[in-house]
């Protein structure tokens, strides 16, 4: 593929995702969502709305995969490798962003993940938190109960830290 025109939505998408991620953070709520007793920490709308804008690049690029005009033998399998490798990618932050919610209450913190089963976890359990400047996300250690990762863009993430520390467990 010596055309560059090829690769220019590629590029275009990057850039637009490095401006457009950056507004998206600030519009992450600090507050946690009030259900009766309980707090709940979801990814907001804005974040969601990307993912569909996703989708929709991912179905021009689709359509670009088929009637693009191929001068070399490997472009099919490179275009149809772009395909499976973006379907992949917005598939796996669609399904991150519509199943994961933690809930917390005066019995302690329950989450719901695609990627593990459902936990509920007693305050009594939480021994510290970390946070990861590579992942950009929050790291809450337990006894028996594995981690919880909060990724900066999940609402609600400074109503659970204020609680932890207020009951005592180390944040670092």
């Amino acid at each position: 593929m010596d055309d560059l025109s090829a690769i220019l939505p590629a590029v275009a998408g990057a850039i637009g995702a490095s401006v457009t991620l950056p507004l998206i953070l600030r519009t992450v709520r600090a507050e946690a969502s009030v259900d009766g007793n309980e707090r709940v920490l979801t990814y907001g709308r804005p974040l969601k709305i990307l993912t569909w804008v996703f989708w929709l690049f991912w179905i021009g690029l689709v359509g670009l995969a088929l009637f693009m005009p191929k001068k070399e033998p490997q472009d099919g399998l490179i275009a149809i490798s772009l395909v499976i490798v973006f379907f992949a990618m917005i598939a796996v932050l669609h399904v991150e962003l519509v199943g994961v919610r933690i809930v917390y209450d005066e019995a302690g913190v329950r989450t719901q993940s695609p990627w593990r089963h459902r936990r509920e976890i007693p305050w009594s359990a939480m021994r510290r938190v970390s946070f990861s400047q590579a992942a950009q996300w929050h790291v809450v250690e337990t006894s028996g109960h594995g981690r919880i990762r909060l990724h900066v863009y999940l609402n609600g993430i400074e109503s659970l830290l204020e609680e932890l520390q207020r009951r005592g467990v180390e944040i670092k």
